[in-house]
């Protein structure tokens, strides 16, 4: 079904279930960033996690999924992150009300900025020699210029060290 707001909406109910869960894609991946900011749309997905105004204290989501069985994951891709979440039935609506919150009144704060900057550059220096990784580098050898597609991990280099020396507030 689909909500006043446009949002395709997918149901699934099972009473016999020990955990409620659920997933947001949104629209927005690795080719919708700039060129010479890549990783901005990974870095955003970290960045969501991190305080909303409703709930403030950057470890609350976290805490609350797993003080109530829960766990939660991001993965930004080409077109697209996607963004879920598991907790047990009970815990269902606190846990909504939290996770709706990152796509409302995300804080960005500074702080958080700096700390995932750091922790998006680890993962890459973690990847950079995984398989996947190297095929997806080869096909960009020839892929064409003019189209968005580009390498998107993202490093401190890309989020920071350049666009401070282009005069950019990371």
């Amino acid at each position: 079904f689909s909500p006043p707001n446009g949002m395709k909406v997918i149901l699934a109910s099972d009473a016999n279930c020990d955990k409620a869960a659920a997933a947001l894609a949104v629209g927005v991946g690795r080719l919708h960033e700039p060129k010479d900011m890549p990783g901005l749309a990974h870095f955003c997905e970290h960045m969501l996690f991190l305080g909303t105004e409703a709930f403030p204290d950057e470890a609350e989501y976290k805490r609350f999924l797993k003080g109530h069985g829960g766990k939660c994951n991001a993965a930004t891709s080409d077109s697209y992150t996607v963004y879920m979440f598991d907790v047990a039935p009970d815990h269902f609506s606190g846990v909504l009300d939290r996770f709706s919150n990152f796509f409302l009144t995300p804080l960005l704060t500074p702080s958080a900025t700096e700390r995932e900057i750091n922790a998006v550059d680890s993962e890459h220096s973690m990847r950079i020699t995984d398989d996947g990784r190297r095929s997806y580098a080869s096909l960009l050898l020839d892929a064409n210029p003019a189209h968005p597609l580009h390498w998107g991990s993202g490093n401190a280099q890309s989020l920071r060290d350049a666009p401070l020396a282009r005069g950019t507030d990371p």
